[in-house]
């Protein structure tokens, strides 16, 4: 990984938020906790890494290509393309979606480590079901199995662990 540079970065997030006058670099092997209350830009500051949102003003780079997000909007993409796949079917039959393990290896670099996340998540009865069947904490865990799977270059974990139990 490169380092990453924000110099004095707005970003606008659809007409609702902006990112403002952010400054931050993040060197090679760096882990941070980014903290504050509601609407401080967390998610934005997760999602502008992710290469979203607008640029309005200032500079960012050493993006890496292979970027993986666990977040509550990644999530809800996920299910959007699963309904999606819905409407294009044109026999009219709610299918239980994409099976779990097809959506794993979409995303899958390491099957090792693929094979570990699967038992340490306790994950081995869902890999046949289909994904719509999966409880809102199910799907968090697959989507945290597919992010640390893909072995990214940068891996952001915006509330990895809503909706999990403990």
């Amino acid at each position: 990984m490169t380092t990453i540079t924000l110099e004095n970065l707005s970003v606008q997030f659809d007409q609702h938020f902006t990112l403002e006058q952010v400054n931050w670099i993040v060197a090679p092997g760096q882990h941070w906790a980014i903290t504050g209350g509601n609407g401080a830009g967390k998610s934005a500051l997760a999602a502008t890494l992710d290469n979203q949102g607008d640029v309005i003003e200032g500079l960012i780079g050493g993006i890496p290509g292979n970027v993986a997000i666990v977040s509550f909007e990644a999530q809800a993409e996920l299910i959007e393309a699963e309904r999606k796949k819905d409407d294009a079917d044109l026999l009219d039959v709610i299918s239980e979606g994409t099976p779990v393990q097809e959506l794993l290896d979409q995303a899958c670099r390491d099957s090792v480590m693929q094979e570990k996340l699967i038992a340490a998540f306790k994950f081995e009865s869902l890999l046949n079901q289909g994904f719509r069947k999966l409880s809102s904490g199910e799907t968090r865990k697959l989507m945290l199995i597919r992010a640390l799977s893909s072995k990214p270059d940068l891996l952001l974990l915006d509330e990895p662990f809503e909706g999990l139990d403990v």
